[in-house]
């Protein structure tokens, strides 16, 4: 067999060579680089499908948070009207114990002699029209609203003398009194 011989060893030149180097680089540390890589896109494609999963889950959780949250507007639009209309219940009894109080004075304040006939209360003031069988009793009356500490003011507004009766001769009167808003106190 004759012939010409093959040398398969590279010359001297070629190992010096850039593409020699790339070629050494890519047998020797490229697999590597080319394994880590498709591990991560293996990982990559792995991960998907958890994350696919939890994002799945998320909607579902957004989707019955909303349920819930429509369903308790509801309630709570239910519950703020009710919360309203208890604010002006509690501010009704309020006043209506605020007055009945002062009415309780009003009655504490009555010498014998004096009869009402009716009590008006407006914003800030009661007006008393009654009659007094003599002017002492009338007079007892307007001193107990001035040392009342429930009241501020006492204001007689008219005065007369009904001469209708023969045995009796009654003076009707007509007073208004400033309420002193400090004197009841509430109690919650």
């Amino acid at each position: 067999m004759g012939g010409r011989a093959i040398n398969l060893l590279p010359s001297a030149q070629w190992n010096y060579s850039f593409v020699a180097f790339l070629l050494k680089w890519v047998v020797s540390y490229g697999r590597y680089v080319l394994v880590i890589t498709e591990l991560i896109v293996i990982l990559a494609f792995l991960s998907r499908f958890k994350l696919d999963q939890d994002l799945l889950s998320l909607e579902d959780r957004i989707r019955d948070d909303r349920l819930i949250l429509e369903s308790s507007r509801k309630f709570e639009d239910r519950l703020q009207k009710l919360t309203s209309k208890q604010g002006f219940v509690i501010k009704e009894w309020k006043d209506q114990y605020l007055w009945s109080e002062y009415l309780k004075e009003v009655t504490r304040l009555l010498p014998q002699g004096v009869v009402l006939s009716s009590i008006t209360a407006s914003g800030s003031q009661l007006s008393l029209t009654g009659s007094s069988l003599n002017e002492t009793a009338l007079a007892y009356l307007m001193n107990n609203f001035k040392k009342s500490p429930a009241f501020k003011r006492v204001s007689l507004e008219k005065v007369a003398s009904d001469l209708s009766s023969k045995e009796m001769r009654l003076i009707t009167f007509s007073l208004t009194v400033q309420i002193n808003p400090v004197y009841v106190k509430y109690r919650f």
